[in-house]
């Protein structure tokens, strides 16, 4: 087809619709040369370098010659000097045309080139038409426009695309703004956009589209619309129009397939969802911002088909953050993307899974014990490694053949060197520790497998007469392991369910309770409670938690938390400790444990000090401990103006944590409304108990099992500050009550929960499992 030649030249090349409408042309077909002072970079127009001419031999004179001529005369004179020294522009237009061409144009990219050109023609006497920019873009954008339509371009555009990854993650918007360069798009936030679930990012001037972008947004239309032939068809185009759009040379090019024009006005947060991601993705967004996850997922269920790319990430982010494991494998199998970690978490919560070992007869040392636990107190101190060694050294106490192996942990990434294989040996207490090396696994399913493996090895060599199994890191996968090794000996086995793990699957307190994976986990863990020949667990909440999931209620036994009272008895107020902490002439309370947990709900000690500031009462809470939520913690308290009367210790050494205990004149146990803080009870309030301290909790039913539903303590509604405030006002007037309440939950806590007493328990427990026909007590 026929269509002009354009010959363009510039001064600075600035504008990106230059080189980016130039470019086009070149792509399909349209006979174009260039050239400028200080040309583009550019892949498919072959700019060519202007130079002005130089009368002196001299580098400094030359130098000093081109800045007198820029400065002294202008950018369009050194421009002209370049183009009369230079025989590129006659070359140019002396080139024969191709065939068909039609005539030749020059275009001034600039006003500088204006000028230039206008001087180059008069002393030349040349009648060749000069274009401004704006009359040849309209040209050129034709042109390109008819050849799109005739056929593809003569030229591939140079773009690298890579296919998205992570469809979980959020999705990627890039909004250009047309002709207005460089000004704020009107309608779409830099940065998060909540309603998008969107990582919205807007695109430079000229900058290439991104290639794991999933939707452009033109907001007006400017130079990036050159990019669109060489966008993938994935890639959601949408035109928010601009007044000048109307007559910007780039509207002859969209003619994109697919692309979706918004109104002229302003659309709502709703109708821009839409326009952006899709309708059915915009009411995936919105109903799983609402948590509305049964409808969201029903509409999951019935999109499976659409090929959309942008609602296949929406899709596969919400079945998994809703723990919707079978139809994430749906969505994900249905776009032939791998489903390796959804078949994992699968395998791994089946109820008819185990790691398979072989058949390990093992001849018991008669009385040993060997208790698998995911951590010791050799490794880390915890409130799960403190509870396990207080029950092991009691067991040794009490002339129990006690072994303690903490569980193999997983390497983070298979190494190109193997892990050394060195099992270590500690005694603490006399309680003998082995602490196996850790073993490399690429999935869970197989680090089960690995540690499973692992532990048969080590129970093998003990030989012990009974397995003693506590719950792991998810709850259930400690289980798993300690019931393939257990059918692989034959050895009776007690399941020890320290916690409930179940709704840790996520951070997302709304879903944590509800959904598949959760279902599936509370599956696994009944089925391993009922596998045991016996179960343990903490407090009478969790053993009723238990039956109530089908494990029969006479093999669930509890036994409790406890204390050690020759360790834990009531010691002196330090008062150097308590000037330290501004803690002298005022009403302490306080928190003693780690700041790990989001249920365990500080915050309301911190607004309850506020509270009792603001009522004139001299306070002061004291937060003993440290954690990943301290930072959060501290920046509430000084958010609130509360720097003054609540202290953060940060990690206290083991030996002052008596003292800092006897500082406190209350102390709370603030536990959030979430399952685990329902029914699990903490070893704290009873460590608080044993050194006289009155203990104040939040009324979940296992710690109102604690205080004996106000015989040992007293309870205010779990988040309420206000009301934690109010009591603690109360309790501030009455240390009389204080130390009544006080002496009698010491009296039962040394009676009635004691390690030795515990290890009476286990022992009677232990003798049923390995005596004949005596069965579980």
């Amino acid at each position: 087809m026929a269509s002009e030649r354009y010959v363009a030249v510039g001064a600075r090349v600035d504008d990106p619709a230059v080189p980016a409408l130039l470019g086009l042309a070149v792509r399909y077909g349209v006979p174009v040369r260039a050239a400028a002072l200080r040309p583009p970079a550019d892949e498919v127009v072959q700019w060519h370098r202007l130079t002005a001419p130089v009368t002196t031999s001299s580098v400094v004179g030359g130098l000093v010659q081109s800045l007198a001529r820029r400065v002294l005369r202008g950018t369009s004179a050194e421009l002209g000097d370049a183009l009369e020294g230079s025989t590129w522009l006659e070359d140019a237009l002396a080139q024969p045309a191709p065939d068909g061409a039609g005539p030749t144009c020059l275009v001034a990219t600039d006003d500088d080139a204006a000028q230039a050109l206008a001087r180059w023609r008069a002393r030349r006497g040349a009648t060749v038409p000069v274009l401004t920019w704006d009359k040849a873009a309209e040209r050129i954008a034709e042109d390109v426009a008819t050849r799109r339509v005739q056929g593809e371009p003569s030229a591939p555009a140079p773009r690298t695309v890579r296919a998205p990854t992570s469809p979980g993650a959020m999705h990627r918007v890039v909004v250009a703004v047309g002709d207005a360069a460089g000004s704020a798009p009107r309608w779409l936030p830099s940065g998060t956009a909540p309603a998008l679930r969107a990582r919205v990012e807007v695109l430079a001037p000229g900058a290439p589209v991104p290639d794991d972008a999933e939707v452009l947004v033109l907001d007006g239309l400017g130079p990036v619309v050159a990019q669109l032939p060489g966008l993938p068809e994935r890639v959601r185009v949408v035109h928010l129009p601009r007044p000048q759009d109307r007559s910007s040379p780039w509207r002859h090019l969209l003619d994109r397939p697919g692309l979706v024009v918004g109104p002229a006005a302003a659309p709502s947060p709703e109708e821009l969802a839409a326009l952006v991601l899709g309708e059915e993705a915009a009411t995936l967004v919105r109903l799983g911002r609402e948590r509305r996850d049964e409808e969201a997922l029903r509409l999951v269920g019935e999109l499976l088909d659409a090929p959309d790319p942008v609602l296949l990430r929406e899709m596969a982010y919400l079945t998994r953050v809703t723990g919707s494991l079978s139809l994430e494998r749906r969505v994900l199998e249905a776009r032939g993307l791998p489903t390796d970690r959804v078949d994992d978490r699968l395998r791994e919560t089946d109820p008819g899974w185990l790691p398979a070992l072989p058949s390990t007869p093992v001849d018991p040392v008669p009385g040993r014990v060997l208790h698998l636990l995911k951590t010791t107190l050799p490794q880390r101190q915890a409130g799960y490694s403190v509870r396990g060694h207080h029950t092991l050294r009691a067991l040794v106490e009490a002339g129990v053949d006690v072994v303690a192996l903490a569980v193999p942990e997983r390497a983070d990434e298979p190494a190109d060197e193997p892990v050394p294989g060195v099992l270590e040996e500690v005694v603490v207490d006399g309680v003998r520790h082995l602490l196996p090396p850790p073993v490399v696994a690429a999935t869970g399913t197989a680090y089960l497998e690995a540690a499973a493996a692992a532990v048969l090895d080590l129970v093998a060599r003990e030989r012990p007469a009974v397995l003693h199994v506590h719950s792991g890191h998810r709850g259930y996968d400690l289980g798993v392991v300690g019931a393939a090794v257990a059918a692989a000996t034959g050895l009776p086995w007690v399941y020890e369910v320290r916690g409930l793990f179940e709704s840790t699957w996520t951070q997302d307190q709304v879903r944590a309770e509800r959904g598949e994976t959760f279902e599936r986990r509370m599956a696994r863990e009944a089925d391993l409670a009922t596998r045991a020949d016996a179960t343990v667990t903490l407090a009478g909440t969790m053993r009723d938690d238990l039956v109530g999931r089908g494990v029969p209620a006479g093999r669930v036994h509890v036994v409790p938390n406890a204390v050690d009272p020759d360790r834990l008895a009531p010691v002196p107020r330090d008062d150097a400790l308590a000037r330290r902490h501004d803690a002298v002439g005022r009403f302490t309370f306080g928190y003693v444990s780690n700041l790990d947990h989001a249920r365990e709900q500080v915050e309301d000690l911190v607004r309850a000090a506020v509270l009792l500031q603001a009522r004139g009462r001299p306070t002061l809470c004291l937060v003993v401990g440290t954690g990943t939520g301290e930072a959060d913690l501290r920046a509430l308290t000084t958010e609130l103006g509360a720097d003054g009367v609540v202290t953060f210790t940060g990690r206290v050494p083991h030996e002052e944590v008596a003292a800092s205990y006897a500082l406190l004149d209350v102390l709370v146990v603030p536990r959030s409304d979430e399952r685990a803080a329902r029914l699990v009870t903490p070893l704290k309030p009873f460590e608080a108990m044993a050194m006289g301290l009155p203990v104040v909790v939040s009324a979940q039913p296992a710690l109102l099992e604690v205080i004996g539903d106000g015989e040992r303590g007293w309870s205010y509604p779990a988040g309420d500050a206000a009301a934690l405030a109010d009591l603690l006002e109360r309790l501030a007037e009455d240390p009389d009550g204080r130390a009544t309440v006080a002496a009698r939950a010491r009296e039962w806590v040394v009676r009635e929960r004691t390690w030795a007493r515990n290890a009476a328990r286990y022992t009677e427990l232990y003798r049923s499992l390995t005596t004949p026909g005596a069965g579980v007590a």
